[in-house]
């Protein structure tokens, strides 16, 4: 009998969304994007040690991507500087909380929210990146542009998010 393990990666939603857009272009006969991705596949038959495998090991060591919490009554802090808070609100807070519900969001999503011209969401942006990078003591950015599926989304990729709703 031969046993074979699938690993997904950490970022398979964003691989999903990712794929789904190059679909998408293709159905509508637009030019797709090519996506290139090295895909692993282990088995247990080829004498594969499953506990070398690369995606297991970045899945257990949680402790390499820097914890933040994104609390939209106290604010957004790292779990290392719990009290170094940078207190969001006004529609700096309504863009982060529109990221924080949706995997991605273009730009017309980001102006029907706030009701700022996109120039004005992107200075927004930039400055909530520069402060949470400022607060949080880190050199990562909270909203990153995707740059596969065009629009924003937080950077879950190389950061540890975990979002608090308190509902009043």
């Amino acid at each position: 009998m031969t046993i074979l393990e699938i690993y997904f990666p950490e970022n398979f939603s964003e691989k999903y969304q990712e794929y789904h857009g190059v679909l998408l272009d293709i159905l509508r006969n637009k030019e797709p994007q090519l996506i290139v991705q090295e895909v692993n596949v282990f088995s247990k038959a080829d004498g594969a040690d499953s506990k070398n495998h690369p995606s297991k090991k970045s899945r257990n060591r949680s402790g390499s991507k820097s914890k933040i919490i994104i609390d939209f009554q106290k604010g957004i802090y790292s779990e290392k500087y719990p009290k170094s808070v940078y207190e969001i609100s006004g529609k700096r807070k309504k863009l982060l909380e529109y990221l924080c519900n949706n995997q991605s969001a273009h730009i017309r999503d980001l102006i029907a929210v706030t009701g700022q011209k996109d120039d004005l969401i992107m200075q927004e942006i930039r400055k909530i990146n520069d402060i949470f990078k400022k607060f949080c003591k880190t050199n990562k950015h909270l909203i990153i542009h995707n740059t596969t599926g065009g629009g924003y989304m937080i950077n879950r990729e190389t950061l540890d998010i975990e979002v608090i709703k308190t509902f009043t």
